[in-house]
């Protein structure tokens, strides 16, 4: 099958990601203006602890190391809790086993178009949300093709930790606990608001178990000038291919069990 097969399918995706938004706009504003009143609170109580504990002022490359970190944060963990709730959602309303069987597509296939029809929406929800926060912290923040490509390469990683969890949402219905643990965790520990690329093995450890920490400590090192090492980006690269693969494996197997045990048609 060629990608023109897919068109129609993906631009059905993308008009009901948006129709979704428009029905729902008053939440996604709320969003928007909810972490534009709480992000610029918790840069501004860091910078005051860093400048009275630290050598070194909280200045601003420092304040855009945090919101570059933040808003792929925000990107990644976004699409990442929706993934096991599209199996969640279709599994409550009884339709999973039907969207499976008739679909005219395959439902692997299916799945993935709605992945990246809701991945261009939250991207357009960050790109805004950024826009008004440099916009009131002042900081300058530019986006190159090599920092595009970097994004992409994080986002990707992420959906494949994303369909691990669809996987588990197909067998046992609901995971959102975990969903929401995994994204609560990774503001802390992938570095999304304070860099942790100075704690040493610690963060050689999370970088290569966690989706979004090394994609972010090269974000920032390219947004700031510094020179890449091209073997990190490779790297990067390599540990989305990974990450990817698995998830789109433990999905084949889950789906296989769920039709198996005859679980697609009960909630």
């Amino acid at each position: 099958m060629t990608p023109a097969f897919y068109y129609p399918q993906l631009r059905s995706e993308l008009r009901r990601e948006w129709l979704l938004w428009y029905s729902y706009r008053f939440n996604a504003v709320s969003s928007i203006i909810m972490w534009g009143a709480i992000f610029p609170v918790l840069l501004l109580t860091l910078q005051n602890v860093v400048n009275a504990t630290a050598a070194k002022p909280f200045g601003t490359q420092e304040q855009a190391a945090s919101l570059i970190g933040f808003l792929i944060w925000h990107l990644c963990m976004r699409v990442f809790g929706m993934m096991p709730e599209m199996m969640t959602e279709e599994a409550e309303t009884g339709t999973l086993e039907s969207v499976v069987i008739a679909t005219a597509i395959d439902f692997k296939h299916l799945v993935l178009l709605r992945v990246l029809a809701r991945s261009v929406r939250s991207a357009v929800e960050t790109l805004l949300l950024g826009v008004v926060l440099a916009w009131l912290l002042r900081v300058p923040l530019t986006l190159s093709l090599t920092a595009v490509s970097i994004i992409v390469m994080t986002l990707i990683g992420t959906w494949g930790a994303g369909f691990i969890l669809m996987g588990l949402a197909l067998l046992y219905k609901s995971v959102s606990s975990i969903a929401g643990l995994v994204a609560n965790l990774a503001f802390l520990i992938s570095g999304a608001f304070v860099p942790i690329n100075g704690l040493g093995w610690v963060f050689a450890v999370l970088k290569f178990i966690f989706p979004t920490t090394w994609g972010i400590d090269l974000l920032r090192q390219q947004i700031a000038g510094e020179t890449l090492n091209w073997g990190v980006v490779l790297g990067v690269g390599g540990q989305t291919l990974l990450l990817f693969g698995l998830g789109v494996f433990v999905f084949h197997w889950a789906l296989g069990r769920a039709k198996a045990r005859g679980l697609l048609g009960s909630y």
